[in-house]
């Protein structure tokens, strides 16, 4: 799972660098952003409510690590 959530979050990092925040179409990109997150986070959400983590510490250890990568993620935004 925390491979899977690495990739997405390379993916999302290299969607948002390529947007041009300068360019005329930024509303529209930027809409279309919040709609590709939007799709990213319910099907990681959905993958999780039926992942089975091998122990509580798993668990802890592996949303430690989510909210991290996710606060850079909105942080680099």
């Amino acid at each position: 799972m925390g491979e899977e959530i690495n990739r997405l979050l390379s993916q999302i990092d290299l969607e948002i660098d390529e947007i041009d925040l300068y360019g005329y179409d930024i509303i529209p990109i930027s809409l279309s952003m919040v709609h590709r997150l939007q799709d990213i986070l319910t099907n990681l959400r959905n993958q999780l409510q039926t992942y089975v983590f091998s122990s509580k510490e798993e668990e802890i250890s592996f949303f430690k690590k989510l909210r991290f990568s996710f606060n850079r993620l909105i942080d680099k935004a």
